[in-house]
């Protein structure tokens, strides 16, 4: 044998999936005890699955396994919409048993509400209350931010410094699939109340390129109608 040109044996290395992902994997499928249960399914031996989680053994877990655990993976994600899905009509029914529904309306309420309006903003690409969710790892893969609430405590010294903010999200891969899902629906079903934490305002603020709010006192309703202004300053 050319030592020069063939490597020898013991130093081989089949391909294989590191420790640490299998490790990751294997608690997020069954547990901190998932050794056991992993071995099972793909009908292997439980002191082989010990070895490959052990970062201080050389040998480590074939890829040729990684389909099956893929499949583990896939299943368990059904699984979990199936269970998902059960708690959901689960609620329903109770709600429907006894006459409650836990509800909310996508409406600015305040205790008196005194002014009364609108508001429009623009959307900043980069400073965006869904990236700012995901930077904090609160928003879902198939999550789509539809609506955002900002709320201001009473305060009485006349000065607020900061807010609590909230993303509404959907399940719906992209901008289509969410407006198909929310088309004609007087009750939305399930939204996602993302809390963003707590934000100065100028950080609120800043998560949009524009902003305007109108608003007029009590019952004046001023919305949508026009006028000729006369600018003071």
């Amino acid at each position: 044998m050319d030592s020069m040109t063939e490597e020898p044996r013991r130093y081989r290395r089949r391909a294989s999936l590191p420790h640490d992902l299998l490790t990751a994997v294997g608690r997020t499928l069954y547990g901190e005890q998932w050794q056991r249960q992993m071995a099972r399914e793909l009908d292997v031996s439980p002191r082989n699955v010990q070895r490959w989680a052990n970062e201080h053994y050389e040998q480590e877990c074939p890829i040729d396994l990684a389909p099956r655990i893929i499949e583990l993976l896939e299943r368990q994600g059904r699984e979990l919409k199936d269970h998902k899905r059960a708690i959901i009509q689960a609620v329903e029914a109770e709600q429907d048993r006894v006459g409650v529904t836990m509800s909310a309306t996508f409406q600015a309420s305040t205790v008196y509400g005194d002014w009364r309006g609108t508001a429009m903003a623009d959307d900043d690409g980069h400073r965006a209350i869904r990236n700012v969710l995901r930077e904090q790892g609160k928003l879902g893969e198939n999550d789509f931010v539809v609506g955002v609430e900002l709320d201001v405590g009473e305060n009485h010294s006349g000065k607020v410094t900061f807010v609590q903010v909230y993303g509404l999200a959907i399940e719906a891969g992209d901008y289509e699939e969410a407006k198909a899902a929310l088309s004609d629906k007087q009750h939305l079903g399930y939204v996602k109340r993302i809390s963003a934490g707590e934000m100065t305002v100028e950080e609120f603020f800043g998560l949009f390129k524009r902003f305007s709010v109108v608003m007029s006192w009590q019952d004046f309703n001023l919305t949508g109608r026009e006028y000729a202004p006369l600018d003071v300053d």
